[in-house]
């Protein structure tokens, strides 16, 4: 049996994104999803083994439905321990050969998969090299000087090696740090074969990695916009009443009339989320005349919504959110409100803007009758 161990425990400090690049969308799909159906699809892998962060949960536990990973574990906290993690887990099965793979290298094929289980054929270790091109420097304080390049070679993997011996490694090393199992393996005197890489299986490390990453994808992409309006009434005035707003609980004089959270902002965004993919509206979806929605969490609705985006292949650009009512005061709570609206639609909190208005004293809303909520939004669609 030949295993296949793809790690995506990382949580991406490099990134600069509030998503773990894992995560992240490249065209239809998300980054690890590359990964995952290329090792599916290779007719020498028995198995794959899944290493996840559990503080990734909202992220993975759809994407493993999906595909239908059945094996998945938690991740160490570095990446040695990680593997080690997965060994321990497959020392279960009957394995010949593991593949590790890199859940941030999505440009896997089956033809570097395949050289993989060539170049392991009477070795114990083999991994991808290639080349390095550009003019090599060291520099540090004892030195500042030209390296021989032609000696000098990038790793990537898939890296491949003999179960039981990296195993039988990994528990021999203990307290050493290494870069990657190959190493590991050197460490303990087993001699590292090699094979050559391919240019555009590359490591996503920072955010402006994507874009060369969707270049090379080339997806059909459509923009579209959707608006959402809503108004909630307020009660008569009294002690201790709350109103939420993007989820965010606000000490008013009144509560807000509803059949839900009355989370007027969320009834609004929801709006302009089915609208940019047209399909409908929060009362085709959600109608207040049902039992089971009364005093649901606006945040259920915003959730379903967005699985309905990623559905639909659509990724957000950004949203533009009014709050219009002469009280409460809302400047305080814009960050509160933006950070918890980026936090539930797993994006970054810098395509959210909120604003918040009053009309000068006019109509019902300037008699603090009620509040209203404007959105706008723009949707990434990605044709299939």
């Amino acid at each position: 049996m030949n295993i296949a161990i793809l790690l995506a425990g990382g949580s991406s400090t490099r990134f600069n994104f509030n998503v773990p690049k894992q995560y992240c969308k490249i065209g239809a799909k998300y980054i690890i999803e590359y990964s995952l159906l290329a090792l599916k699809a290779n007719v020498q892998i028995d198995k794959i083994i899944l290493v996840t962060n559990h503080q990734h949960l909202d992220f993975f536990q759809p994407i493993v439905k999906k595909h239908n990973i059945t094996n998945v574990i938690e991740a160490g906290k570095t990446r040695q321990l990680s593997v080690k993690n997965a060994l321990t887990y497959a020392s279960k099965f009957k394995v010949k050969n593991v593949l590790i793979h890199d859940s941030a290298r999505p440009f896997l094929n089956q033809d570097l998969i395949n050289k993989a289980f060539l170049a392991i054929e009477n070795h114990v270790a083999a991994i991808p090299v290639l080349p390095i091109c550009d003019s090599i420097r060291k520099i540090n304080k004892l030195s500042n000087k030209t390296l021989d390049r032609n000696e000098l070679f990038k790793v990537q993997t898939p890296q491949i090696f003999n179960f039981s011996k990296l195993l039988e490694c990994h528990n021999n090393i203990i307290g050493q740090k290494y870069n990657d199992d190959s190493a590991l393996m050197e460490a303990c005197g087993h001699t590292v074969n090699i094979f050559e890489g391919i240019e555009d299986n590359f490591k996503l490390t920072n955010y402006h990695d994507l874009d060369r990453a969707n270049k090379l994808i080339s997806p059909k992409i459509s923009y579209r916009v959707g608006n959402g309006f809503d108004v909630h009434k307020f009660s008569n005035p009294k002690e201790d009443a709350t109103i939420t707003l993007g989820g965010i609980k606000i000490k008013h004089n009144k509560d807000i009339i509803a059949h839900s959270d009355g989370d007027v902002l969320i009834h609004a965004l929801v709006d302009a989320m089915l609208g940019s993919i047209a399909c409908g509206d929060i009362g085709d979806h959600f109608p207040p005349t049902e039992e089971k929605y009364k005093n649901m969490s606006s945040e259920f609705f915003l959730n379903k919504a967005n699985e309905m985006l990623n559905k639909n292949n659509a990724e957000i650009c950004n949203i533009d959110i009014t709050i219009m009512c002469e009280a409460p005061k809302l400047f305080k709570y814009k960050n509160n409100i933006k950070n918890n609206l980026a936090c539930i639609l797993k994006i970054s909190s810098d395509k959210i803007n909120v604003k918040a208005t009053t009309t000068e004293k006019l109509g019902f809303l300037g008699r603090e009758e009620g509040i209203a909520v404007t959105t706008s939004i723009m949707v990434k669609k990605y044709e299939p």
